[in-house]
């Protein structure tokens, strides 16, 4: 008769249940749905807010197939009538226990893996880091291929080794979520708003967008002016034009230089494309290495080229960090087509 899990070593465990990096796969999502509709029937009693996190709820990047469910309490709770209900009713086994939290798996045999692989986390209502990583890189794709690439240089030391892995990932992670929780900060205190009257006192903010006032005119009267304050101050610009095949370009972002680096720009830009629903957009920008990876960051994805527009349309060079700006290049979201020269 072989072994059952309890009588397994640490390192059986690992050789059973090697670590896997699977394409992002959209079942994934089904299974999270189907399971969170289950625990929310068994536990509705408490109240529960239960959440699809982990790489498996972040499309596109390679991840574990295992769905990780993180489901919020109250911390008053009883959590002893919990426990007892996931792993008499639903399968799971409890494989940690603290004061405050509790873990529990399904879907682990003594042949391996099953078809659908369950992690569950229970937490006090409020400690929901996890859910803040989540959505900082699914709305960062950049930041999720980062996040994959690191995971897939791991696998050939880690694949037996999970704790190795996962603490070999914790700097990333500890990184991403401390920068999500000050851009979600950022976003909850940035009130974005339309300038309707008086646009011209947003001249110093949309001359660090566009060095040109001329070039600014012509778009400035005719366009959608958007102010971002904080408290009182107005800290970042956008303007945005309806084209005539109804896309909609931004024509300038821009934020005080106290203020960068923080998050605003991102906020700002993720506001202005809510006012408009349904809406695809575009703009164009310089060969700045640095603004390119920041719109690709928010989505955006290269989609053509204008040959020397800044040297045929300003009056002096444009130079940013380094490089003098000669062609325009223009970015999509969502990618609107094959890559094109635009004249």
């Amino acid at each position: 008769m072989g072994k059952g899990l309890k009588d397994m070593s640490l390192e059986e465990l690992w050789e059973l249940f090697p670590v896997i990096l699977s394409p992002y796969n959209p079942q994934w999502k089904e299974w999270a749905m189907e399971e969170m509709e289950m625990l929310s029937g068994k536990l509705v009693s408490f109240h529960p807010v239960i959440s699809h996190i982990g790489s498996t709820a972040i499309p596109g990047i390679h991840a574990k197939p295992i769905v990780d469910l993180l489901v919020e309490v109250s911390p008053t709770l009883r959590r002893g009538s919990i426990k007892s209900i996931l792993e008499q009713e639903c399968g799971y086994i409890c494989m940690a226990e603290s004061p405050c939290r509790m873990s529990f798996n399904k879907g682990y045999t003594v042949n391996g893996f099953a078809e659908r692989v369950f992690h569950l986390h229970i937490h006090p209502s409020g400690e929901n880091d996890e859910i803040y990583f989540r959505d900082y890189l699914i709305g960062n794709p950049c930041a999720a291929k980062e996040y994959e690439a690191l995971k897939l240089s791991l696998l050939p030391e880690y694949r037996n080794n999970r704790d190795g892995y996962t603490e070999s990932k914790s700097g990333f992670v500890s990184r991403v979520t401390s920068r999500a929780k000050e851009y979600a900060a950022i976003f909850r205190e940035l009130s974005v708003a339309e300038v309707r009257d008086d646009v011209c006192r947003l001249m110093p903010l949309l001359l660090m967008g566009d060095e040109s006032e001329e070039m600014i005119g012509k778009y400035l009267y005719s366009g959608i002016v958007f102010a971002g304050s904080i408290g009182r101050d107005e800290v970042a610009v956008c303007v945005a034009t309806v084209e005539p095949d109804d896309w909609i370009e931004i024509r300038n972002l821009a934020v005080c230089p106290e203020m960068r680096c923080r998050g605003v720009g991102r906020a700002m830009l993720s506001k202005v494309e809510s006012s408009f629903p349904g809406k695809k957009f575009r703009l164009g920008t310089g060969e700045t290495p640095s603004t390119l990876r920041f719109y690709q960051s928010c989505g955006y994805s290269i989609s053509g080229i204008i040959p020397d527009f800044f040297t045929l349309n300003y009056d002096h060079p444009i130079v940013e960090e380094g490089v003098a700006l000669k062609d325009m290049i223009y970015l999509s979201k969502p990618y609107s087509g094959s890559f094109s020269t635009l004249r």
